[in-house]
């Protein structure tokens, strides 16, 4: 028998001072996302994912949320399953992903809601870390705290991961 499989995906798309986007937040992660919407829809595997937590920079749950619905759920990658679904997708996903509000370039991930990563730390076996800025004419102090201090905080997080079997980190490969 396969184990359930809880995941914590860091995505971290970053904005410059005036708003304007650097990344798409699936720029990394789209083929990740589709891998897992596959298995979200294969109806053989999908009792073996029980979440996926999407670490999201946002302020609050409710902007991280709003984030994960506007910038991952309602994309055409999702397509396939609000078809398979219907009018009991928005259940469905609401059950598997869920918009955690953090920032990787802070200590423990910037995730400030105690119940939420008690319930993390019980229950993540699988930490898949994307997250980075790819501007490679960022500032240093920027891509130091983002891509150097994001995945220490990430390994540290994972420390904490009770049931933890794996942390994978996928970098760019320009």
């Amino acid at each position: 028998m396969n184990p359930t499989i809880s995941t914590l995906i860091t995505t971290l798309p970053s904005s410059t001072s005036d708003g304007a986007r650097k990344c798409s937040p699936l720029s990394q992660g789209k083929n990740f996302f589709g891998h897992w919407r596959n298995r979200l829809y294969s109806k053989r595997v999908q009792p073996e994912v029980k979440r996926l937590y999407i670490l999201l920079r946002a302020p609050n749950s409710f902007l991280a949320t709003k984030r994960l619905h506007n910038e991952v759920i309602r994309k055409d990658l999702f397509r396939v399953l609000r078809d398979k679904w219907g009018a009991d997708f928005g259940c469905f996903i609401s059950e598997k992903l869920i918009a955690v509000a953090g920032d990787i370039s802070v200590e423990k991930l910037g995730i400030k809601e105690e119940i939420l990563k008690q319930e993390m730390s019980e229950e993540i076996d699988i930490v898949v870390h994307t997250a980075a800025t790819t501007n490679f004419n960022e500032r240093f102090d920027i891509s130091m705290r983002t891509n150097t201090m994001g995945a220490f905080h990430v390994m540290n997080f994972t420390k904490s991961c009770q049931k933890i079997q794996i942390l994978l980190h996928l970098s760019t490969g320009r």
